[in-house]
């Protein structure tokens, strides 16, 4: 469970029991104090945290150790601010897609041996996502504080919607991809 502000918990039905997560590597850092934005999992024993100031961590679920993954290496982007991880999607082709709130879209694999950054640079509106899904055609799709992009990362194209295409700019909003394929978006306006 990743709380606003009280950081890491981890429920045991079975004893109905919660443990907190205190901190990694001598306390380099407390869950405790910590908003976890953000939990993806991406095998039966791993697990991603998104955490705020944090960045990305991995944590073994078993051994109940947990890594700090540095982003930044193998790219020659300098002055990006991933430390806020907004949310963690993982795609059909095993990426791992990052939203963070001021440092744009960051893509990886599973062994975070290849990453990249989208930005501004590439054809992005907005730095701060805030949601990141894809669609069965391998489209990702970027909730952001200026409205919807969309990637194509094959074919590099980038498409924006934003209040001249009928959005509500500045109001909360969530996708969701339903089981059909289909793409929704709702806001406080609804549907």
């Amino acid at each position: 469970i990743g709380t606003r502000g009280g950081g890491l918990f981890r429920y045991d039905p079975k004893l109905n029991t919660f443990k907190i997560y205190e901190g990694i590597e001598r306390n380099e850092f407390t869950f405790s104090s910590t908003t976890i934005w953000c939990l993806h999992a991406i095998s039966a024993d791993s697990l991603l945290v998104g955490a705020e100031g944090e960045g990305l961590i991995l944590m073994n679920t078993k051994k109940e150790t947990f890594e700090r993954i540095r982003l930044e290496k193998g790219t020659t982007i300098e002055g990006i601010d991933y430390s806020v991880i907004k949310d963690i999607y993982g795609d059909k082709q095993k990426n791992i897609w990052l939203a963070t709130e001021s440092g744009g879209l960051w893509q990886t694999n599973t062994a975070f041996s290849k990453v990249k950054n989208f930005s501004i640079k590439d054809g992005l509106h907005s730095m701060k996502i805030e949601q990141v899904i894809a669609d069965d055609l391998g489209q990702v799709w970027l909730n952001t504080n200026l409205g919807l992009e969309v990637i194509d990362p094959i074919k590099k194209r980038f498409v924006y919607y934003s209040a001249k295409d009928g959005l509500n700019n500045f109001l909360q909003d969530f996708l969701i991809k339903k089981s059909n394929s289909d793409m929704l978006l709702l806001d406080f306006n609804g549907l």
